[in-house]
């Protein structure tokens, strides 16, 4: 089982992204970008294995109560699925690894139109997916710091 009491490890490159980091301390060396979109920053960390070989599509997302870009500390990890096909293939892949790794979720509900969500509670951090339809099928997947 991934240790996540520390942070997220990348495990491509073998960095540990640590939690409660200032954001501002990953961006020198690392290939993210970010955009800031008026209420929020979005830190693109690009396509990254975690959780014990799982690769994802990364992102963090701050709310912007801090005033600088860097300022936020790292709280959470994301991934989003879009379009219908994908949002249906990555559901699948994630939950079946998150299974391997994680065994059974501590919360899991079905809706009858086929919605979903299920979530870890694991040493460190809260794993979650929620898949659901919203102008298409999306998928949500999370990986956040344990309060």
């Amino acid at each position: 089982m991934p240790d996540l009491s520390a942070g997220i490890r990348f495990e491509d490159d073998d960095t540990l992204v640590i939690w409660g980091a200032k954001m501002a301390s990953f961006l020198p060396d690392r290939t993210a970008r970010y955009e800031h979109t008026g209420d929020r920053t979005i830190y693109h960390w690009g396509k990254h294995d975690i959780l014990g070989g799982l690769p994802l599509d990364l992102r963090t997302v701050s709310e912007d109560q801090e005033t600088q870009i860097g300022e936020s500390s790292f709280r959470s990890i994301e991934h989003w699925a879009l379009d219908d096909d994908i949002a249906n293939s990555d559901l699948i892949r994630i939950k079946e690894h998150v299974l391997r790794k994680f065994g059974p979720p501590t919360m899991e509900e079905t809706t009858e139109g086929g919605e979903y969500s299920a979530e870890w509670q694991v040493e460190g951090a809260v794993i979650k997916i929620v898949f659901f339809e919203q102008d298409g099928l999306k998928l949500h997947f999370t990986v956040k710091q344990n309060p």
